[in-house]
């Protein structure tokens, strides 16, 4: 058992030398083409961290760190949190950056390329309405491992875990790990908020206006089976573009109050394909005809109707977005977003039910959905980046009885019938100057877009950016030492297989196994050889995740101590195998002696023996010799007569 280990030890100690030469190989590397980072403690200041970010540095987390101003990462800068946390509290929310809103108090902002976050955590708050976390502003960031917990303590407003702004990019490896609180928060949000969270919008403009904000309030009573007053709401500008489908690159600077939105017209072809699809089923539903209120005050979008293929050039004709003043007759329509699923498999154009469930807008679907027992309520017009949620838009226009400050709403008749109308105002009392032009109403945290053109609203409606998630963590940056670290993993997978394996008799000194040695007869004298964790784990060497030069020095030092640890183990079973050989002679001489003791009590001598055998059989002799002479005296005395 011992010889077995000792044997694991010599060979594991070669896998370990052949992963210490991979590993410095990296080092090497990694020092030339300057990945080393900068190591930061929690007694740097904000400016000094910032300093060295500036100059283009790559940052280091030692411990646990205190922010009280906003880091900015520029090209090829990149931040490595070790696990440790960023605190940061902000107090201000959303500023008007290059004619857009971007969050103005985030902890971190990328502004740069080439920019990596990696396996940090940050801990945000904000003491006013709006906030990020971290703000993607125009530059392109790889972002894993990481753990946002992002709150406001202003009540039920907007906070954000990652937002990305101005054609930025973001890879993101999964967003199981962050957090928002907040009634109106979400983890990632793409753009200017006020333009693609009409869900906001909506209770802002009810919760300021009421019932005058007619179409708002529409919306908010607006329920159908399976959802509830409250559920539904009036959708935003962006959210209105994407419904449609937008190339946000097309869309023009408004001149006259009323321009194109870059409408391509993918997305409500599917949607409108659909709704022919259930009027195909007998379902009665409205296609999109009639231009559409948004939540961002007087903007409207244009809905075109879509038949049939033939309509495709038509469909980029739709879309289109205008001012409309706040007391003439648009149509409506409601959204509705499902959060915390897995809608992995959704599509755009799906069928939504009353039991949060979807399905294709086939016949086989479409019928066993109905077997079951479910009934459509929208359609499914948006999915999350990390696929966590969904927007769906109604199935038909809301409708009101009553015109101007008489409109009325009835969420238990909501749709088009005889003596409704399926336009309505925007609200129901509209302000005008004295040449008559509508001044509208102004909504605390909505910007109010007049008639005039609005470059600020055409700089945010064109401020998306790219989100991707991965669901798997973000590839090293540089292929050659992405290569050696694959290669590293693979031998370090052998060693912990060749450990398993060093193994006699079911004992295994190399996998905490021990060994009790009995010395004598009584087993009253014994010699324990214990065993140790010898496995890469049990050594305190890590699966090999090379970021940074700084993680690759780490790789290096813990084979170092794991090497010193196994040179000192395998020094200690030397110790004990010689105890045990020492043991094993010394038993062997005493053998040897307790079977001269036994034969000297239980064997005669042999030489004695004999002698005394002689000495017998010559009393023998003479014995008979004597009788023999007696015998022949006594036959002389006869003979005399």
């Amino acid at each position: 058992t011992v010889q077995a280990a000792t044997t694991g030890l010599e060979k594991g100690l070669d896998f370990m030398e052949q992963a210490s030469a991979i590993a410095m190989e990296a080092a090497e590397k990694a020092a030339a083409k300057g990945l080393y980072t900068t190591e930061i403690t929690a007694s740097m200041t904000t400016a000094e961290i910032q300093d060295i970010l500036n100059s283009g540095g790559k940052i280091r987390l030692a411990e646990d760190i205190t922010i009280t101003e906003t880091l900015t990462l520029s090209d090829n800068t990149a931040l490595f949190g070790g696990g440790h946390t960023i605190t940061y509290a902000g107090n201000g929310g959303f500023d008007t950056v290059n004619n857009s809103i971007v969050a103005s108090d985030s902890a971190l902002k990328v502004t740069g390329s080439d920019v990596r976050i990696s396996n940090v955590s940050i801990a945000y708050t904000n003491a006013v309405e709006q906030g990020a976390a971290i703000t993607i502003d125009g530059g392109n960031a790889e972002i894993d491992n990481i753990t946002i917990d992002a709150s406001t303590t202003a009540g039920n407003k907007r906070v954000y875990g990652i937002q990305v702004m101005h054609d930025g990019n973001l890879t993101l490896d999964k967003t199981d790990n962050i957090s928002v609180a907040g009634k109106y928060s979400h983890k990632l949000v793409n753009g200017n908020p006020d333009f693609w969270d009409g869900k906001y919008n909506t209770d802002m403009i009810v919760e300021q206006i009421g019932e005058d904000g007619l179409a708002a309030w529409a919306c908010s009573q607006f329920y159908t089976e399976g959802t509830q007053a409250g559920d539904w709401y009036l959708p935003g500008l962006g959210e209105m573009a994407d419904l449609y489908g937008t190339d946000y690159s097309q869309i023009t600077i408004p001149k006259d109050g009323h321009e194109t939105c870059g409408s391509i017209g993918d997305n409500m072809e599917k949607i409108t394909n659909t709704l022919n699809f259930l009027i195909g089923q007998g379902i009665n539903v409205d296609n999109y005809n009639l231009w559409y209120w948004s939540s961002n005050d007087q903007r409207v979008f244009y809905g075109s109707k879509y038949t049939d293929a033939a309509l495709r050039y038509s469909a980029k004709l739709g879309g289109n977005r205008s001012n409309s003043l706040k007391d003439n007759a648009q149509g409506l329509r409601a959204f509705m977003e499902v959060d915390n699923i897995d809608v992995s498999t959704a599509e755009i154009g799906d069928i939504f039910y009353s039991d949060k469930t979807w399905g294709k807008a086939d016949d086989i679907s479409y019928v066993e959905a109905v077997a079951a027992g479910k009934t459509a309520i929208g359609i499914v017009n948006w999915v999350s980046e990390d696929r966590r949620s969904l927007k769906i838009v109604s199935l038909n226009d809301l409708a009101v009885s009553g015109s101007g400050a008489d409109a009325v709403f009835d969420p238990d008749d909501p749709y088009y019938s005889a003596g409704k109308s399926k336009t309505m105002s925007w609200q129901k009392s509209a302000y005008r100057d004295e040449t008559g032009k509508c001044l509208g109403t102004k909504i605390d945290s909505i910007e109010n877009y007049q008639w005039e053109a609005n470059p600020s609203m055409y700089a945010a409606l064109t401020g998306k950016g790219t989100i991707t998630v991965t669901n798997q963590e973000v590839a090293p940056d540089d292929a050659e030492i992405g290569a050696l670290q694959d290669q590293y993993n693979q031998l370090m997978g052998q060693y912990d297989t060749l450990v398993q394996d060093a193994s006699y008799q079911g004992i295994n000194l190399l996998n905490n196994g021990s060994l009790n040695v009995v010395f004598n007869e009584n087993r009253t004298s014994s010699y324990t050889v214990s065993g140790h964790d010898t496995t890469s784990g049990g050594l305190g060497v890590q699966q090999a995740i090379w970021q940074t030069a700084s993680d690759i020095e780490t790789t290096v030092a813990q084979l170092q101590n794991a090497v010193k640890t196994l040179r000192s183990y395998s020094e200690e079973l030397g110790n004990s195998y010689s105890i045990i050989q020492t043991r094993q002679d010394f038993t062997d001489g005493m053998i040897d002696i307790l079977e001269i003791g036994a034969d000297d009590l239980v064997l005669a001598d042999m030489n004695e023996e004999s002698a005394q055998y002689l000495m017998l059989q010559t009393r023998q002799q003479l014995a008979i010799n004597s009788l023999s002479l007696a015998s022949q005296a006594a036959q002389s005395v006869l003979k005399l007569f």
